[in-house]
């Protein structure tokens, strides 16, 4: 395994030193940056070599050509285009951000597109509140609802093309740069790491025929020192919703993050079972247990489950693989909710299994960190 991630690993550290490497060499030449990290700058010429041939070379325009065919070409944008087809366009306005744009229910990306800042708080009359404006350049789900309706008319994500749209901070997706110096480097991890990872392994259970059984929430929702809101009654309301979403026999994972660690909580809404994985072995926090009671009251209320709100929930801490450092959480709950789904018996895994494994080691945490890389080639924007 770490002879397999050292060559993926190699590709993104070619990636990354190549943007630290390409400087300007005075205040008057142009700089101009591509969505993957490749630099290239304009005066007479200029030429940057690396050891796997990377070359960028600028006269009236920038080129880059590395050696699995990337290139990116600069004139009113950047453009870099791969070996398997995807396209990453940045547009020469420094304040839009390339993005994906995900949906809740399934964390699917149905387009693509800018986060346009323009210091209106207002779309087509209305509040843009807790939702980002963005300008929708590439639809990949047409039939996909958007989260809010402009008009009769613009409904679909495949209304919106080349439209201004609001669209919920939580469900778009940054570009990756630093997301792969984190990867890279095995540093603390954002939520945007974990959320490209949750989304990858989503789509391999669906592939292995299991995803009937899981359900990913995104911890933008639920987690207090990254989400959108530190109201706990809010907080309760989103993951009520959630769960009436899951189906009798699927449980729900929710990674949950609480001043920069991260853990992970999963739950079994028809038992009201809540399993809580904290890579330092800790129990349950306060704040969590309070969230996902209010939650479930909201749930029983909902379901007319009046004796399940007399039990309450049913927490149990998972003493699983303990963290060596004070870096890696977020590598250890994405190992654990990868294992966790693959299991033959859920269950069983988090009350028997996480218990006779000490620590995870350096090969099983590669194999995550691998697993990334390759879902961020296939999603990235």
């Amino acid at each position: 395994m770490n002879e397999r991630f050292s060559t993926i690993e190699s590709q993104m550290k070619m990636m990354m030193s190549h943007q630290s490497q390409s400087q300007p060499n005075n205040a008057t030449q142009p700089e101009v940056q591509s969505g993957n990290g490749v630099e290239g700058q304009s005066g007479n010429r200029v030429e940057a070599q690396s050891g796997n041939g990377v070359e960028a070379q600028s006269g009236t325009r920038v080129e880059a050509q590395l050696g699995n065919g990337v290139e990116a070409q600069s004139r009113t944008r950047v453009e870099a285009q791969l070996g398997n087809g995807l396209e990453i366009h940045q547009s020469t306005n420094s304040k839009d951000e390339p993005c994906r744009l995900i949906i809740e229910s399934s964390l699917e990306t149905v387009a693509k597109g800018y986060i346009v800042h323009t210091g209106d708080d207002k779309i087509h009359c209305d509040d843009i509140r807790d939702n980002l404006r963005v300008r929708i350049t590439e639809v990949i789900v047409g039939d996909a609802d958007l989260p809010k309706a402009i008009s009769d008319e613009v409904v679909k994500v495949k209304d919106a093309i080349n439209t201004f749209v609001p669209w919920p901070s939580h469900l778009v997706l940054r570009g990756f740069e630093d997301d792969v110096s984190q990867v890279l480097h095995l540093e603390e991890i954002s939520a945007a790491v974990i959320s490209l990872y949750m989304r990858g392994l989503y789509e391999t259970l669906l592939k292995m025929r299991i995803a009937q059984y899981v359900s990913f929430m995104e911890a933008s929702q639920f987690a207090p020192s990254i989400g959108k809101t530190n109201n706990i009654v809010e907080r309760a309301r989103l993951l009520a919703e959630r769960l009436n979403l899951v189906e009798k026999g699927m449980f729900l994972l929710t990674p949950y993050n609480l001043g920069r660690h991260w853990m992970v909580i999963i739950i079994y809404a028809h038992s009201q079972d809540a399993y809580f994985f904290d890579p330092v072995g800790n129990h349950p926090k306060e704040d969590v247990v309070s969230v996902v009671k209010s939650a479930f009251d909201l749930y029983n209320a909902r379901n007319n489950n009046l004796r399940r709100k007399v039990q309450g929930v049913t927490w149990y801490t998972v003493q699983g693989p303990k963290q060596p450092d004070d870096k890696v959480c977020g590598f250890y709950i994405m190992r654990l909710m990868r294992d966790l789904t693959m299991s033959n018996d859920p269950r069983d895994y988090l009350e028997k299994h996480c218990y006779g494994q000490k620590t995870y080691s350096m090969d099983e945490i590669n194999e995550v960190r691998e697993e990334w890389v390759s879902y961020l080639t296939e999603y990235m924007p």
